[in-house]
């Protein structure tokens, strides 16, 4: 049985190297040899999947990662590859029955609601995403993303108020300073139309890292929305102070000098 789970994953090795050096048929033999060896297991299945993906055979990759699903402990690692792989490809309707079959298995596992939520946003429809988004927050209620995600979902249908309260709920329970929740609660924010909230936010980040020539450049810029142009004038400058060769520059100076 060893030597058998050796050729395993020899075969699989060689079938990773030769799809890294872009010999896919090679691969593809390497993959097909290694699944026609009976014991084969999840994780080899998962690795097989991977490969085949990369080979474009998206139905056999499919067919691996179902294999991998039943066996114990790779249900979660299968239906995450099978939703990622199926969404890049645009695939949704694959993707979605891979999470339809997730949360009739595990019901309460926040995570396939999030997934869910993603996928319809992506698809366009809002109102079930927010269906799911609810039942993920109730499964995850602590979770600081997942009420980032509904404060943006909430503001893409135009729950304006709504979304602002999610917001500074997600703040409540963010790790304190965290740079990617300040960033996404800004940009939030100004969406929503509260550009004196989302610029405070920015600021805060500044104040403790002032070398941000972005963040400078994105104050700027709000500061153009609500007709402050002599703090968008500083703001620039310390923009342009710290990346004087940005692209980003001419287009605020652009605007400045209208």
């Amino acid at each position: 049985m060893r030597e058998r789970a050796g050729e395993h994953e020899r075969r699989l090795v060689r079938a990773i190297t030769a799809a890294e050096a872009r010999h896919l048929a090679q691969a593809r033999r390497e993959v097909e040899a290694a699944l026609a060896l009976p014991g084969i297991d999840a994780a080899q299945a998962i690795a097989a999947a991977a490969v085949l993906f990369v080979v474009r055979d998206y139905r056999g990759c499919f067919a691996c990662l179902d294999r991998a699903a039943e066996r114990p402990g790779a249900f979660r690692r299968a239906i995450e590859d099978r939703v990622a792989y199926a969404s890049s490809l645009g695939w949704d309707q694959e993707a979605r029955e891979a999470l339809e079959r997730a949360i009739a298995r595990e019901p309460e596992e926040p995570t396939w609601a999030a997934h869910m939520t993603r996928l319809l946003v992506r698809a366009g429809a809002h109102e079930r995403a927010l269906v799911h988004a609810g039942r993920a927050l109730e499964l995850a209620e602590r979770s600081p993303r997942m009420r980032m995600e509904v404060a943006h979902l909430l503001a893409e249908v135009g729950q304006i108020d709504e979304a602002r309260r999610m917001v500074h709920r997600a703040l409540e329970v963010a790790p304190r300073g965290a740079r990617l929740f300040l960033v996404g609660a800004a940009e939030i924010l100004a969406n929503t139309g509260d550009v004196a909230g989302a610029t405070a936010l920015l600021r805060r980040i500044l104040a403790a890292d002032p070398d941000d020539a972005g963040l400078w450049r994105r104050c700027a810029d709000l500061s153009l929305w609500t007709g402050d142009f002599d703090g968008a004038a500083r703001d620039l400058e310390r923009a342009a102070a710290l990346e004087p060769k940005s692209p980003a520059l001419a287009r605020l100076r652009g605007v400045l000098a209208r």
